[in-house]
C-alpha cells in the first residue's frame, strides 16, 4: 500500500506568518474534542509547550490543563470566536458513536470540519490539523470512511486556492504502550498508534513549516510490515515514530504480566 503524497507548496508562493507575536511567544493552539481519546493525550502533552484553547461539547468536570470552553463545532458564530489569534486549530471533535443516526455523523464529521475550516481561514490560522482515519484504507466502504474521505477532499480543495496550511493525519488504533492488545500475533499491530507516537506526529505537524502546505499522512508506530507508510510525513512534517510494536508485543509476552496471562490461557479449557 503506498503512503499518501503530501502536496509541498511553492516555497515562493505566499504564506500567513509563520507565529503570532505576544507577551506568551509559545504558539496558541486550539483543540476541539479535547475531552476524547485523543484530545485528552495532547492536551496533557502540550500543557507547557502551547497556549491551549479547548474546546469540546462536553467538557470535562475537572478541566485539566488549558483555557477550557463548551462550543458545538457546527456553529459557525462559536468557532470564530475560538480561532481568534489562534495559530493552529487541531480538530478532532467527532461523532463517532455507532448507535447515532448517520444525519448526526454526517453533521459533525463532515460539516463541523468545514465550519472548523472556515472559522480558521477567516481568522487567519496559520495552519488547520484535520484528524482522519486509517479507516479509509481500511473500511473504506464504510459510512465513517467515506466521510473522513469527503473531509479530506475538502481540505486539499480548499489548499489550493487559500494560503492557510491543512494538514489531514490518519491515524491508526491509538493506545497506550501497555495496551493488552500489542501482543504477538495481534491482527492490528500494523495500525496502531501509541499515544507516545500520536504524540510525535501532531507535534510535527504543528511545529511544521508553512512550505509543508498540505498533506495526508498516515500515523502509525514502527512495525517491520509498514503496511501504512509514514514516508510521506516523515520527509514533509519530520515525522519518526519511537515506538516499534513488535517490540513492545515481545517485551509484554515476557513480563510478569505476560506470564501470567499465557498461563491465564493455557488453565482455560480446563476451567471450561
Amino acid at each position: 500500500m503506498t503512503s499518501p503524497t503530501p502536496t509541498i507548496a511553492d516555497p515562493g508562493r505566499n504564506r500567513l506568518d509563520e507565529t503570532r507575536q505576544g507577551p506568551d511567544v509559545r504558539r496558541k493552539i486550539l483543540v476541539t474534542g479535547a475531552a476524547g481519546r485523543v484530545g485528552r493525550v495532547l492536551v496533557s502533552a502540550w500543557r507547557e509547550r502551547y497556549r491551549l484553547v479547548c474546546a469540546d461539547l462536553h467538557p470535562p468536570r475537572e478541566p485539566g490543563p488549558g483555557k477550557w470552553q463548551q462550543a458545538d463545532v457546527r456553529d459557525l458564530e462559536a468557532m470564530r470566536v475560538l480561532c481568534r489569534d489562534v495559530d493552529t486549530v487541531v480538530h478532532l471533535a467527532i461523532s463517532g458513536n455507532v448507535p447515532d443516526p448517520r444525519s448526526l455523523h454526517e453533521s459533525v464529521n463532515v460539516e463541523g470540519a468545514r465550519v472548523a475550516i472556515r472559522a480558521a481561514l477567516e481568522n487567519r490560522c496559520r495552519r488547520v490539523i484535520q484528524a482522519s482515519s486509517l479507516a479509509i484504507d481500511l473500511y473504506p466502504q464504510t459510512d465513517y470512511a467515506l466521510m473522513k474521505r469527503e473531509v479530506e477532499d475538502h481540505a486539499r480543495q480548499v489548499a489550493r486556492v487559500e494560503p492557510m496550511s491543512i494538514h489531514c493525519l490518519r491515524l491508526g488504533r491509538v493506545m497506550p504502550r501497555h495496551d493488552r492488545a500489542i501482543w504477538p500475533g495481534g491482527d492490528e499491530l500494523s495500525h496502531i498508534l501509541t499515544h507516545g507516537d500520536l504524540i510525535r506526529i501532531f507535534t510535527a505537524s504543528v511545529e511544521a513549516p508553512c512550505s509543508a502546505h498540505f498533506g495526508v499522512f498516515n500515523g502509525v508506530s514502527k512495525h517491520s510490515s509498514m503496511r501504512h507508510p509514514i514516508d510521506g510525513a516523515r520527509r514533509a512534517i519530520g515525522f519518526e515514530p519511537a515506538d516499534d510494536i513488535e517490540e513492545l508485543a515481545w517485551h509484554h509476552y515476557h513480563s510478569p504480566l505476560g506470564v501470567l496471562r499465557r498461563i491465564k490461557r493455557s488453565l482455560r479449557p480446563i476451567w471450561n
